[in-house]
């Protein structure tokens, strides 16, 4: 039909996306472990009440962005890249959009865990 729109579709390196996916992952397992050590009885450092709404925020970002990831994989267009053993992924704009809006808000969110002397990264 005239003027209907057709969704649009960006192609981001396939290994660049398993990376962010990785990522969330390991800033999953630190955030449980954060979580369970701020929720504890003897836990009452004043850092923690502004480090733990920051951890479940983050929780949130990082499961997020393994739902929209994932959800991209289960239906995803592949495309061969110009350079060998390099593939493509053709992530539709909507979750481009989404993406870079939660990664942006997980940068941000990071800092401020980071200003209380607490980290995602796992050492």
């Amino acid at each position: 039909m005239q003027g209907e729109n057709k969704p649009k579709g960006f192609s981001l390196d396939l290994e660049h996306v398993l990376n962010l996916i990785a990522e969330a992952n390991e800033q999953i397992s630190v955030l449980k472990d954060l979580f369970v050590y701020f929720t504890e009885e003897n836990s009452v450092n004043y850092n923690e009440y502004f480090a733990l709404p920051i951890v479940c925020e983050l929780m949130w970002y990082n499961y997020s962005i393994l739902r929209s990831l994932t959800l991209e994989q289960q239906e995803a267009v592949f495309l061969d890249s110009d350079h060998p053993n390099k593939k493509q992924i053709v992530i539709l704009e909507n979750t481009i959009l989404l993406l870079r809006t939660l990664l942006l808000s997980r940068h941000q969110a990071t800092r401020e865990l980071n200003k209380v002397s607490y980290s995602t990264s796992l050492h």
